[in-house]
C-alpha cells in the first residue's frame, strides 16, 4: 500500500476539537494523504472555516453529518482505496504504523481480542457489540476496535447497504415501546468483519492477529479522558469543563 490510498476520517462534534488532531498531525509519521472531519450538521459556517485554517499538508475536508454521528463509518465520503477512523478525542501517535504481512498478498495485520468469557462478557458494550455483529456471521469470534481497522472502501460501501437493511428489518420487529435510552449502536468494525466472514473474504483481505497474545499498536493516542468524552456525549462542554477544572485546582 502507497500512502496515496489511506484517508483518516475524524469523528467531531463540539467546539472543533478535531483542530487540535489536525494541527498536530504533520509533527507524526504517518501513511494518511487526506483528512475528512466528520461535524455535526448544526456547525457554523464560521467553525467550517476556521477548522479549514489549519496549516497542515494534508487536504481537508469538512463534511457536515446528513445522518447520526454513529453512522460515520457509512456516510464518510471517501475517494482513497483505504480509509481509518478516529475522534476528536484523539491525536496521533508520533509514529503510526501499519502492519502487513510479508509475503506477496501484503495483507493488512488486524488486532482483535477473542470475544470470549474473560474478555467481554463482564463489560456490557462489549457483548451488546459481538452480538450485533452476528447477524452476519454467527460464528464471529473476533472483537475488533473501530480505531485499529483499516476500512477497504469497495468492502464498506457493500456492508453499509447490508448493515442498513438489516437494521431496518430489525427496526420493524422491535415493539414501538422499546425505545431505548442508550444512544443506538451503528455499525463497527466488529460486524464489517463479520460481513467479510459471512461473504467468504475476511482471510484473502486480512491477516487478524490475536492482541492478547501478539500484541498490538496504539496508533492512536487519547488526549481527553474517556470521562471527558462521556460528559461531552450527554452536552456538558469539553473546554469549558477543563477551564473550570483548572480554575478550582488553583
Amino acid at each position: 500500500l502507497n500512502s496515496q490510498e489511506i484517508t483518516l476520517v475524524i469523528s467531531d462534534w463540539e467546539e472543533q476539537l478535531s483542530t487540535n488532531l489536525i494541527s498536530r498531525i504533520d509533527s507524526s509519521t504517518h501513511p494518511f494523504s487526506k483528512l475528512v472531519v466528520m461535524i455535526p450538521e448544526t456547525a457554523s459556517d464560521f467553525d467550517i472555516h476556521s477548522s479549514l485554517r489549519i496549516n497542515t499538508s494534508l487536504p481537508v475536508l469538512i463534511e457536515r453529518r446528513s445522518r447520526p454521528d454513529y453512522m460515520d463509518l457509512c456516510t464518510a465520503p471517501i475517494e482513497t482505496e483505504w480509509f481509518m477512523m478516529i475522534n476528536s478525542y484523539h491525536v496521533l501517535a508520533p509514529h503510526v504504523e501499519l502492519l502487513f504481512t510479508e509475503d506477496e498478498k501484503r495483507k493488512p495485520v488486524i488486532p482483535f481480542v477473542p470475544a470470549d468469557d474473560l474478555h467481554c462478557t463482564t463489560r456490557h458494550r462489549c457483548q451488546k457489540i459481538h452480538k450485533a455483529s452476528q447477524i452476519f456471521a454467527p460464528e464471529n469470534n473476533m472483537l475488533v476496535q473501530d480505531f485499529d481497522m483499516l476500512f477497504r472502501t469497495e468492502e464498506r460501501d457493500t456492508f453499509c447497504l447490508e448493515w442498513i437493511q438489516r437494521s431496518a428489518d430489525q427496526a420493524e420487529l422491535l415493539p414501538t415501546t422499546q425505545i431505548s435510552q442508550e444512544k443506538p449502536l451503528g455499525p463497527t468494525a466488529t460486524s464489517f468483519v463479520s460481513y467479510l466472514l459471512k461473504m467468504g473474504i475476511a482471510n484473502d483481505l486480512y491477516h487478524f492477529s490475536d492482541s492478547t497474545i501478539f500484541g498490538a499498536r496504539d496508533n492512536f493516542q487519547r488526549e481527553y479522558s474517556e470521562e471527558e468524552e462521556m460528559a461531552a456525549a450527554s452536552g456538558v462542554s469539553l473546554l469549558s469543563n477543563r477551564l473550570l477544572r483548572v480554575s478550582e485546582d488553583k
